[in-house]
């Protein structure tokens, strides 16, 4: 009888140890992969703040410059492969298009005389007089 406590003890014992074995061995699993999980967001909140929020902030800021009337701003981003740079190189083509109309505009102000100017156009030189 004594024989067969001590086996169950023996066995008891031994399950305990490996239960406790295996709980550390998951418990280490866990804090891996909680400590991947964690460096993933950070990865990924440093990705979307340089790789998007940043360009976007400069593009706006180019689109804000030649909404107020300097098309000569350079337009950031335009060589990017990515669909942040094809919305540069539209602006870019809308700023071409814009300067363009410009020139137009200009020349044929410049062939039809200072009375064929719009109205907007002689107040605004008269006030810089």
């Amino acid at each position: 009888m004594e024989m067969t406590v001590e086996n169950a003890q023996k066995n008891s014992m031994a399950s305990n140890d490996e239960v406790v074995a295996e709980t550390a061995h998951a418990n280490r699993i866990n804090q891996i992969m909680t400590a991947i999980v964690i460096l993933s967001l950070i990865v990924s909140m440093v990705f979307s703040f340089l790789g998007i929020s940043r360009p976007m902030m400069r593009l706006n800021g180019a689109l804000g410059a030649m909404a107020g009337g300097n098309l000569d701003v350079v337009i950031p981003g335009a060589g990017r492969g990515d669909e942040i740079g094809d919305l540069a190189k539209t602006v870019a083509v809308i700023r071409e298009n814009a300067e363009q109309k410009a020139r137009d505009e200009a020349g044929s102000q410049d062939q039809a005389g200072p009375d064929r100017r719009p109205a907007a156009q002689i107040r605004h030189d008269q006030a810089r007089r």
